[in-house]
């Protein structure tokens, strides 16, 4: 079944909540409430038991253009770790830390993603998948150098 056709609904108190996803089966954004949270509903979908497989992720939202500095994608990093660690609350200590963002592209993956510094300039392509690892690191930090990607990503994940 395609993801488009997937549905998938809360079930609760007050009456169904239908979810929105995305022609690719993506959840955007989840229905959140304290009552929900309190209530802890079913979530139902029209999907065969033990063949609807969730995975999360953290996206983030790059400035619409296709050049960025190493601080702007260091900062968008630094406030997807802020909201995981007060998402966490006490735990958040154990609260697992991005280390890096993810681009993803469109298909054909011909696209480039260019690092470049006073003394450096560095290509990167995306692997099979139309992915670009891109871990943050502190020195190059301190550098500064701008990133430029050809194409605007579909999205930008957090990597841990």
């Amino acid at each position: 079944m395609k993801p488009a056709a997937i549905t998938l609904t809360i079930q609760a108190r007050s009456g169904p909540i239908k979810v929105a996803l995305e022609p690719d089966g993506e959840i955007r954004t989840f229905p959140m409430s304290e009552e929900l949270l309190k209530e802890s509903p079913v979530v139902l979908s029209n999907q065969p038991k033990d063949t609807l497989r969730f995975m999360s992720g953290l996206t983030v939202q790059l400035p619409d253009t296709l050049a960025y500095t190493y601080a702007q994608l260091s900062d968008l990093l630094d406030q997807v770790n802020a909201k995981i660690r007060k998402q966490s609350g006490t735990m958040s200590k154990l609260a697992p830390q991005a280390k890096g963002l993810t681009f993803q592209f469109r298909s054909p993956y011909t696209q480039t993603m260019t690092i470049v510094s006073q003394n450096s300039s560095k290509t990167l392509r995306p692997d099979r998948a139309g992915a670009i690892a891109f871990p943050l690191d502190k020195q190059a930090l301190s550098e500064n150098p701008t990133v430029t990607v050809s194409e605007k990503p579909v999205k930008v994940s957090a990597a841990f």
